[in-house]
């Protein structure tokens, strides 16, 4: 909601978190944000509330994100303004994908293209 309180949480969110629906719906999404970042969420959602300036709703970004252990995972958010739902409170949806084993893949790439650019050349 436009406070930061986790409404709903789906079965692939509590997969990717690696927490139960009832341990985050409530509690504020900053839990799920590395704290260099979740320090500044209260004031990114004031400033869109008073300005109407987006910096992450209606985008798509590669960003970390804090699992239950503390790990950090990368994913990339889409955040979406809900409509039609409340007319008192503005309401979000977060769209995330699980970028682990996509940057994983990358890395190899990355690797084998190195290792075959230093092969002898005959």
């Amino acid at each position: 909601n436009q406070v930061g309180t986790v409404i709903l949480f789906s079965k692939a969110a509590c997969a990717l978190f690696q927490y139960a629906a009832d341990e985050v719906v409530g509690e504020n999404i900053k839990m799920l944000i590395p704290p260099e970042i979740a320090v500044h969420h209260d004031s990114y959602l004031e400033q869109y509330l008073i300005t109407g300036q987006r910096t992450v709703i209606g985008t798509t970004n590669q960003v970390r994100a804090v699992q239950k252990s503390g790990s950090l995972v990368d994913i990339e958010i889409t955040v979406r303004e809900l409509s039609g739902i409340d007319d008192e409170e503005r309401m979000y949806t977060a769209f995330l994908l699980d970028l682990t084993d996509h940057l994983e893949m990358l890395a190899k790439q990355t690797m084998l293209a190195v290792s075959i650019d230093l092969s002898p050349r005959s």
